[in-house]
């Protein structure tokens, strides 16, 4: 879409602060009007609109599109995004080791093992990592403690936690994101764990990268420092 505006602004309301274009109120697609409950938040907005070139590219304004998430789905159908994430929680990626080689079970325990440990920590009890397709029931009063953490957090915390989780593959790393525990480099190499070994097992990073796995590991990088942004902001 080419840009058909030229201002920028911020307007104070009750309901919160609201990005206005030419002084008219950003939409999201399901039509809410786009407002931020921090001035930072509603700065960062500013900021990715107000950048935009002759064509308005969605893609490069991550806080917004965060937002809109929010206030279209996540606000909406709390409930879904909290079943959705529970079930990632029950059948996380880091309950899942390799049995074969040594090395990249080594590399496993050194780079999961903390999340778990510090998941088990803040929620009691986790299921023991198998190397096989299935993982033992959680238990009930883990999964109660969890879920009790999703209860607390407001709509714009939740769909972070949604969208860190479906990003990752793992409701633990999402949540240690969510509340500060875990480096943005961290969650990477927690996520490509398995791929980094294999890069360093046939020194990929000299004969060069597999450009579809460069693309989707791009693409977390993206994921993870919008939100570890988004984050910052809605803090300010």
């Amino acid at each position: 879409m080419k840009r058909f505006y030229t201002l920028v602004s911020i307007s104070d309301t009750e309901s919160g602060h609201v990005v206005c274009l030419d002084g008219k109120p950003i939409k999201t697609p399901m039509r809410h009007t786009l407002a931020a409950p921090t001035k930072a938040l509603a700065l960062a907005i500013q900021k990715e609109w107000a950048a935009q070139g002759e064509m308005i590219l969605p893609q490069s304004m991550p806080v917004t599109q965060i937002t809109s998430t929010c206030l279209d789905r996540i606000a909406q159908r709390d409930g879904e995004a909290k079943d959705e994430i529970k079930r990632y929680f029950e059948s996380d990626l880091l309950y899942f080791r390799t049995n074969h080689p040594p090395e990249l079970i080594q590399r496993q325990n050194a780079v999961w093992n903390p999340w778990t440990e510090w998941a088990q920590d803040k929620f009691g009890t986790l299921p023991k990592t198998t190397t096989s397709l299935t993982v033992p029931a959680m238990p009930p009063a883990t999964m109660e403690s969890f879920a009790a953490f999703l209860d607390q957090l407001e709509p714009l915390r939740l769909t972070v936690m949604a969208l860190m989780t479906a990003t990752t593959g793992s409701a633990i790393l999402a949540a240690a994101l969510l509340t500060r525990a875990i480096s943005a480099d961290q969650v990477f190499d927690a996520v490509f764990c398995e791929e980094l070994f294999y890069v360093d097992l046939y020194d990929i990073a000299h004969n060069g990268p597999d450009p579809a796995q460069e693309k989707k590991q791009n693409a977390v990088i993206a994921d993870v420092k919008a939100c570890i942004d988004f984050l910052a902001a809605l803090d300010d």
